[in-house]
């Protein structure tokens, strides 16, 4: 049941790189044990302080919510982070079922002239997007 497990989550990242762009996941977890992966591709293209970044994660159970058809089992979310107010939005949200078919999909209106609406929530310490920024700024020192 292990191995199986893990050969479900490999097949997982596999499947998930080769839409809407090639993905290259890597695996962070959280204090809390959770497990998710991001995609470090974007970090090299941040302007003006600016720095989206994709962030993939699977639900055991599914989740299901009012208006989406069938069970969630992965999610894809693009993630715009705004690095000099410390504050992110959402881009795009991509639902997947239990074969990788999307299930849902929806791009946000992103109002560029207006940081509130762009960014309107503040970035939690230990939080997934914490945890990203953290290895955009290890990524960052190192070029240095």
């Amino acid at each position: 049941m292990k191995y199986f497990f893990v050969f479900f989550l490999l097949f997982t990242v596999i499947s998930f790189s080769q839409t809407e762009g090639k993905h290259i996941w890597k695996p962070l977890t959280t204090s809390s044990g959770e497990k998710f992966w991001y995609d470090p591709s974007t970090f090299d293209s941040v302007s003006n302080d600016k720095l989206n970044v994709w962030i993939l994660e699977s639900y055991r159970p599914a989740l299901k919510f009012e208006g989406v058809e069938g069970d969630i089992f992965r999610s894809k979310i693009l993630y715009t982070i705004n690095l000099a107010s410390a504050k992110y939005g959402l881009k795009k949200i991509r639902y997947y079922g239990l074969t990788n078919k999307e299930v849902y999909s929806y791009d946000y209106d992103i109002y560029e002239s207006d940081d509130m609406l762009t960014f309107p929530y503040p970035i939690i310490v230990e939080s997934k997007i914490h945890l990203v920024l953290q290895e955009f700024l290890k990524k960052k020192q190192l070029k240095r």
